[in-house]
């Protein structure tokens, strides 16, 4: 189409030509775009008019008449969805800082290079912070969810503050963090980070299935529960005929202890003593216990009456001879004297001592 004027300069913008043949209206370009603006249209020399001489879709240019025949069509992209591959498609002038598409072909990462150095990458639901590298929130608020009532902050130097729905719950200082007032901690398990260390809770030491109170007038001190093992010696020889079971209160420094021992001894004597108590005896003690043959109450001799008092700095009970009229005998109880020779019972014996 014949025009006036000098001829259209289109510079260095990318350009596309076809050639109308008087019915085609839709022509492919070699780019998508995204709006009518997006592009500059002349047919034979003539600027087009967007939206209303011409629709876009994408790639394709569709025309509300069909070009004359014959007719030059120029298409001059003005701005074009940009589609790169394994390229830096950002980048500055000496080339050390970027934005690039996959280094690897279809490997979905993008990657941002700092003067020299990548820093961060971004794959498919993920930022990447690589090692050397952080993000200085400088103070401003971290907002996690969609309503913005839960964040983490940090506009208090050393000190990081967590808030859920609007409120302030916790709070992390050095070595220490804290619930805060209305806030609690729920766990079912409590664990210690050093071996054997336990675990202290507002200055009561719980360790080993004990807990040791913070000290004080009124303070516990001490509580534990739990079973032992005892044996029931005739001299050096276990005349114990099974596993004695045993089982234990400590509270404080007092220990309350109750055992069940099967004794045979057969021939052997010597002085009885019960080994294996769960704490040791305080240095100086006349502590007794109590004793109670039974289920074959023939089997006690019933020449001597034993007293059972607990070993100063030992593990041990030991059993003392008392005629059945007089004083305490100075002597240990022999085995003979409280069972008699090939004989099998159960003694049952209970007590309390202070723990050293």
């Amino acid at each position: 189409m014949p025009y006036i004027g000098n001829d259209i300069q289109f510079g260095e913008l990318t350009s596309q030509t076809f050639t109308g043949d008087g019915s085609t209206v839709a022509f492919t370009m070699g780019y998508s775009v995204a709006n009518t603006t997006s592009i500059l249209v002349t047919s034979g020399n003539v600027v087009q008019e967007p939206t209303v001489a011409y629709t876009v879709s994408g790639t394709t240019l569709t025309f509300t008449s069909a070009p004359e025949d014959d007719d030059t069509i120029h298409v001059r992209f003005l701005g074009r969805v940009v589609d790169v591959a394994n390229a830096a498609i950002l980048q500055d002038s000496d080339q050390d800082t970027k934005v690039q598409v996959e280094e690897s072909a279809d490997e979905d990462t993008i990657r941002f290079d700092i003067a020299g150095a990548e820093d961060f990458t971004m794959t498919a639901n993920s930022f990447n912070v690589l090692a050397g590298s952080s993000i200085d929130m400088n103070g401003t608020e971290l907002i996690l969810d969609a309503d913005a009532d839960t964040t983490i902050t940090a506009d208090t130097d050393d000190t990081i503050d967590i808030k859920i729905a609007g409120a302030d719950d916790f709070k992390f200082t050095a070595n220490d963090f804290t619930a805060l007032s209305g806030s609690v901690i729920s766990t079912n398990t409590i664990a210690e980070t050093t071996a054997a260390s336990g675990v202290t809770i507002d200055g009561a030491l719980v360790k080993d299935g004990a807990i040791t109170f913070a000290s004080g007038s009124s303070a516990l001190g001490y509580y534990q529960e739990g079973t032992f093992t005892p044996g029931i010696l005739a001299g050096t020889t276990d005349i114990e005929s099974a596993s004695g079971t045993g089982i234990y209160t400590r509270t404080g420094n007092v220990a309350y202890v109750q055992m069940i021992l099967r004794v045979n001894r057969g021939t052997t004597t010597g002085v009885l003593s019960v080994t294996g108590l769960p704490f040791t005896v305080i240095s100086s003690t006349n502590a007794q216990a109590s004793w109670l043959v039974y289920d074959n109450a023939d089997a006690y001799n019933g020449g001597r009456m034993p007293g059972l008092i607990f070993g100063a700095n030992q593990t041990i009970i030991n059993f003392y001879s008392q005629p059945k009229t007089g004083d305490w005998g100075l002597g240990g109880l022999n085995a003979s004297e409280m069972f008699k020779a090939s004989s099998q019972s159960y003694i049952n014996i209970s007590g309390s001592y202070i723990v050293a």
